[in-house]
């Protein structure tokens, strides 16, 4: 057997970010407070516990209330040094830099790239790859070092959006600027 329902909408900066379902539900022979917390965008409760008393469930809607509001602040600060993390990034980045990514599967592959040219609004980036040449005395059986092999680039240009503190190759892979070391290149078999 189950009571009616009490809404209470959990909200930050007016804009409701969770609902919270209290009512009381028969477990077992007693009659217990139940309390369930269902974010915006979630398919599943974010909370659905039942409690000892009304107090206890009341004491854990307050603490879910705070922790909600705490994640949404979160989120405000995450966003807000993306923001500022992707304009030093936009404002670093010239022509000539050369970008490098580390990337695979039981082996690590790394390509370098370099800038060809960036639009006015630094939002989009014409990138050439670039050749690369292993480190002497780096060899190993599995692996080497590898660094740029300079002014050789190859392949086409390739257009590419600037997203955070990197530009994104593809969906698994993302450069970075180049920090100017050798990068640990290795083979499977």
């Amino acid at each position: 057997m189950q009571s009616s329902v009490t809404i209470h909408e959990i909200k930050f900066n007016d804009k409701v970010i969770a609902i919270a379902e209290l009512f009381f539900k028969e477990i077992q022979g007693i009659l217990r407070p139940i309390l369930k917390i269902t974010t915006s965008r979630a398919k599943k409760p974010y909370v659905n516990h039942y409690f000892k008393d009304e107090n206890e469930r009341a004491l854990k809607l307050s603490a879910y209330e705070k922790r909600l509001i705490e994640i949404e602040l979160e989120k405000i600060e995450r966003r807000s040094s993306k923001k500022i993390q992707t304009e030093k990034f936009k404002e670093a980045l010239k022509v000539g830099d050369i970008l490098s990514c580390s990337w695979g599967w039981e082996q690590t592959n790394v390509d370098f790239y370099q800038v060809v040219s960036i639009n006015d609004k630094k939002t989009k980036v014409t990138i050439q790859e670039m050749s690369h040449v292993t480190v002497d005395g780096s060899e190993q059986s599995h692996g080497m070092a590898c660094s740029v092999k300079p002014g050789e680039v190859y392949g086409p240009k390739i257009e590419k959006t600037i997203t955070g503190e990197y530009i994104k190759l593809d969906r698994s892979v993302s450069l970075s600027k180049w920090d100017g070391k050798a990068c640990y290149k290795s083979w499977y078999a």
